[in-house]
């Protein structure tokens, strides 16, 4: 992938998260205004010790939502304007985390129009989508700490078609319970606790690999992994949450852990 392709594609992910954003809340005020959005909804919350201890709120579960609307097109915008010229491959993989943020929003539309109440294909679509965004989300951080090297780079298309294959498989035969919508806005996914378990190994192995990457790196090199282990905790708080104490800790969190991530590594990349 040439560096003008890789601009391209960006700029395109940048416009679309901003258009598909503002899409998202239009149609979300709309359905709110209108009356086609159901507050209460009969839904099944997730036994989860973090969490269990806040109340559930519906606009809590609404604002860790809109949390990824307003990160994703700053975030994009400083991917593609702060590494215009760079042809660091571990913004490939970043850009990956990000597009499966993006899919998370889709999760707005469960409670409109009482979709949550049906098994339609509209419904299992969505869950099958962001199910693969989750995944794809993941699985990222293992390819940016195993493949993000400089001998890796004449192999980074095929790396890249890897990471979104395997996710589009997760998705596509992954066990949904379509009868049931947990109080994020999600379908109950079969094996929820295996998933949750699977998802935080991989990503703990990729933060070990990150962190021993770095170890005989300089300090930059070591702000980097804790801001991607930040980042995550971030986002793994905002997908799962349902109330708005975690909402704001994991919105918190995010920010913190990309600026972290991003500004060391955007300065070592100018270096």
């Amino acid at each position: 992938m040439t560096l003008k392709t890789r601009n391209i594609i960006f700029m395109i992910f940048f416009l679309f998260s901003i258009v598909f954003g503002l899409l998202c809340t239009a149609f979300f005020i709309i359905s709110t205004v209108t009356g086609h959005i159901d507050m209460n909804l009969d839904v099944q919350r997730e036994v989860n010790i973090l969490f269990s201890i806040f109340p559930y709120h519906f606009w809590g579960t609404v604002a860790s939502i809109f949390a990824f609307t307003l990160y994703l097109p700053v975030t994009m915008g400083f991917l593609y304007f702060g590494f215009e010229k760079t042809r660091s491959q571990e913004i490939i993989f970043f850009f990956a985390f990000l597009v499966g943020c993006l899919l998370e929003q889709l999760r707005l539309f469960f409670p409109l129009h009482g979709m949550w109440k049906t098994s339609s294909v509209t419904l299992i679509y969505f869950g099958r989508i962001i199910v693969m965004g989750r995944s794809m989300a993941f699985i990222s951080p293992l390819f940016l700490a195993l493949f993000s090297g400089p001998q890796h780079r004449m192999d980074m298309e095929r790396n890249v078609l890897i990471l979104v294959l395997v996710s589009a498989v997760i998705g596509y035969f992954y066990p949904l319970d379509t009868m049931i919508t947990t109080s994020n806005f999600m379908i109950k996914l079969g094996y929820s606790n295996m998933f949750r378990i699977c998802r935080i190994c991989i990503v703990t192995l990729a933060i070990i690999t990150l962190f021993v990457n770095n170890y005989s790196a300089d300090e930059k090199g070591l702000k980097e992994s804790v801001g991607f282990l930040l980042l995550f905790i971030g986002y793994l708080i905002l997908t799962e949450c349902d109330s708005y104490v975690p909402a704001c800790a994991g919105t918190v969190i995010l920010i913190t852990g990309t600026i972290l991530y991003l500004k060391p590594l955007h300065s070592r990349m100018w270096s």
